[in-house]
């Protein structure tokens, strides 16, 4: 590196020589009426885009005490605190006289030796990522501290150099982004006909010649007329797991893994981190799970479900969990997961479940659902049907986001090699469409 850097003639520096740092503050003495745009870390992602629509505008006797730097045209912000998520924006007039959280650093290039877009750039890259990470300091939120932001270690060219070096990220950035912006549309497209597929065959069936009736529910309009309008406890089961316990009462008792609310994914379920806990002889009979249970989170994404296919030998269930088994094999539990998944993604459970709180789908109130119930030889048809549909949107869906994370790498190498001398910058790069 360091002879790329000589045979470039770049010049090593620290940031403190080249840029302001929190030069500016709102003082104690504002005007308590004072309208100001408050920036906060959230309204800056990972890309350094500012959501512009989310800034606060308040007044600065309302203001939190932390709202104190003044942000310009051309600053930096860099956000101390978890720097692994590189909460990093260049302001650019549009987003002028911000006043940023304390949370941020505020950085303001020296015109003559620092380009705001080429700073940008390499507060962005991956050098400046991992001497932030390496630097940062506590546990849970680390923070890098004011001194070893100052003295953070820049290589650079001439002006001349940075600007054409910046014209250039700013031309292939860009065609990334838009490269990425459309796949992530892509994304949302086939989300949005997996749920109208998934839709359509658990309200209408499969056969849109047969006759159909007026269901009795508003939302629902018209259901094929052989099928029927059920509460989900007349053909299913339902099981609350246990409460956490974490030392054995007694020596009967044996640690076993169970699943939680956060292992409950709409895609199958995630044993990539599974805990254990305590279960007695008969909770163990009780709770154990078999192959075909149907899982339904009681907190946290209430509703979200999935279909358990043994991916564990012995497991067990927590009470963030509901698990469901068909009674008397009249129901299939593949076609309910595709109805939960409806009456999920439209609103319905949100809508019924108590908010005063914390959100939870009780067992009481996952018992009451409403169910429609074609004949089981259908309800089988059905899912195999929405399997084989889904099973293709989702490996369109893997593929596109393959494509964005290979997109994302490129934009993060094209950096990093700009900022450190390896790609030189020369005038038919900048004329290249």
């Amino acid at each position: 590196m360091i002879d790329v850097l000589k045979k470039n003639r770049w010049q090593k520096t620290r940031l403190k020589n080249v840029a302001k740092i929190n030069h500016a503050s709102l003082a104690a003495s504002t005007f308590p009426e004072f309208v100001l745009r408050y920036l906060e870390i959230s309204n800056v992602n990972y890309n350094g885009i500012i959501s512009e629509h989310k800034i606060q505008r308040i007044h600065f006797s309302s203001a939190p005490s932390r709202a104190r730097r003044i942000v310009r045209d051309g600053d930096i912000v860099i956000s101390s605190v978890r720097p692994n998520l590189q909460a990093i924006a260049l302001i650019s007039s549009a987003f002028d006289n911000l006043i940023a959280s304390t949370g941020f650093y505020v950085v303001s290039p020296n015109k003559s030796k620092l380009f705001s877009e080429y700073a940008y750039y390499f507060f962005v890259s991956e050098k400046s990522k991992q001497f932030f990470e390496s630097v940062a300091k506590g546990v849970g939120y680390p923070a890098v501290d004011d001194k070893d932001f100052m003295n953070h270690s820049l290589c650079l060219p001439e002006i001349k150099e940075q600007k054409s070096i910046a014209r250039y990220l700013n031309k292939n950035c860009a065609s990334i982004d838009t490269t990425i912006s459309i796949k992530q549309k892509q994304l949302k497209t086939l989300e949005a006909l997996k749920k109208s597929i998934i839709h359509k065959a658990v309200t209408q069936g499969l056969d849109d010649g047969v006759g159909m009736k007026d269901s009795g529910v508003a939302w629902l309009g018209k259901i094929p007329k052989h099928w029927k309008v059920k509460i989900l406890k007349r053909d299913f089961q339902v099981t609350l797991g246990k409460m956490l316990q974490s030392q054995p009462k007694n020596e009967l008792e044996t640690e076993e893994y169970y699943l939680r609310s956060a292992n409950i994914k709409w895609d199958g379920v995630d044993i990539s981190n599974v805990k254990k806990m305590w279960f007695s002889p008969m909770e163990k009979e009780k709770l154990k799970l078999e192959s075909e249970d149907l899982l339904v989170s009681e907190g946290g994404d209430v509703g979200r479900s999935s279909i358990w296919n043994e991916e564990l030998q012995d497991c067990y269930i927590q009470n963030a969990i509901n698990r469901i088994r068909p009674r008397l094999g009249q129901s299939s539990n593949l076609f309910l997961y595709y109805w939960l998944y409806t009456l999920k993604h439209n609103g319905y459970i949100d809508a019924i479940v108590s908010r005063i709180t914390i959100a939870h789908l009780t067992a009481e109130k996952l018992e009451k659902l409403i169910y429609l119930s074609p004949p089981l030889s259908e309800q089988v048809c059905i899912s195999s049907h929405l399997k084989q549909k889904t099973t293709q949107i989702e490996k369109l869906k893997k593929n596109i986001v393959k494509q964005i994370e290979t997109l994302e790498l490129y934009r993060r190498s094209i950096i990093h090699e700009c900022v450190t001398g390896k790609r030189r910058i020369t005038e038919k790069d900048l004329k290249e469409p």
